[in-house]
């Protein structure tokens, strides 16, 4: 009995210990954010700078995320830039909707990846808190971009939720009378000086494969700015609910005047994440370099998370 004992104080002292590595190291990123402050929104960032890169991404865990990169002698990388957020949801399985949704804090996370490294697994663990359920999961944004030989820029994001972030039982099996919306958005600077050469490009499933129906938002919209759609963050799937997996988009850029040089800009992607509203609540900052980018808390029921990259000339 006694080295029993002793064995799982063992296992769980050494656990621990990784864990804390894990928590600061964990895939190559670096905390954005200050760590110290244990309220703090926790954001993993990992820089992308060669199109080697890219090719273990779509070799790996992300498969072929990154398949709508043309690779040709005349195209070159410019930036890229890989960010995680983890969140946590409430689910009131009596009314069956989500009660609360946010971005975790430093502290949160760290429990949340001791937990995981204690079980030895990838996916999360749901915690029944009475007639709520607590979900929790990681949101990862990617976004890239390359340039042709003609000076057009290619720009792809992508967003990936893992494990599936909310999908729960119907009682009834009627679809609820509140469903949130989330919102995805890809945005460039270059004061009016980049132009989208193509209309736009959005495509994603749900977690059980069907495709994600996407409606453009009339926030942001220009040929100038850049372009957001809007889309069901769950759907019914026969008496579960599945929830948005990945999301994919694109736009290509290109100078709009030959006679204004030396400019410079960046490309932002934007994703913001509704519940219990059905407002249009897509709400960015306007930056000059970037376009566009978001706060963290967007409105008491819904949040917001962003990465950017820069190289963008004009």
């Amino acid at each position: 009995m006694y080295n029993k004992f002793y064995k799982k104080i063992v296992v769980f002292l050494v656990a621990v210990f990784v864990s804390q590595t894990l928590f600061i190291h964990a895939d190559n990123s670096v905390v954005v954010d200050n760590k110290a402050n244990l309220d703090k929104i926790y954001v993993e960032e990992m820089k992308i700078d060669s199109l080697e890169q890219l090719n273990c991404f779509k070799n790996g865990k992300l498969k072929n995320k990154f398949d709508l990169l043309k690779v040709g002698s005349d195209e070159k990388f410019v930036s890229g830039v890989k960010r995680t957020f983890y969140v946590k949801e409430v689910i009131d399985t009596i009314n069956n909707k989500v009660v609360d949704s946010h971005l975790m804090t430093n502290v949160e996370v760290e429990k949340y990846k001791n937990k995981k490294l204690m079980y030895l697994s990838d996916y999360d663990y749901d915690i029944e808190v009475g007639n709520d359920i607590e979900k929790e999961g990681a949101l990862t944004l990617y976004l890239y971009v390359t340039q042709k030989s003609n000076g057009e820029y290619y720009c792809h994001g992508a967003a990936e939720w893992e494990p599936e972030k909310a999908t729960f039982k119907q009682y009834p099996k009627t679809h609820p009378s509140l469903e949130g919306l989330d919102y995805i958005g890809i945005a460039w600077g270059g004061n009016g000086n980049l132009r989208a050469t193509n209309d736009y490009g959005v495509t994603g499933n749900y977690g059980n494969g069907e495709y994600i129906k996407f409606s453009r938002s009339s926030t942001l919209n220009g040929r100038t700015k850049g372009y957001s759609w809007i889309f069901d963050d769950k759907i019914p799937d026969d008496f579960m609910y599945t929830s948005a997996r990945d999301i994919d988009v694109h736009a290509n850029l290109k100078r709009k005047n030959n006679y204004i040089f030396g400019g410079k800009a960046g490309v932002s992607l934007i994703y913001i994440h509704t519940y219990d509203t059905a407002e249009n609540i897509f709400k960015y900052i306007e930056d000059n370099f970037y376009g566009a980018i978001v706060e963290y808390e967007v409105s008491p029921t819904s949040w917001g998370a962003y990465c950017a990259v820069d190289g963008l000339e004009y």
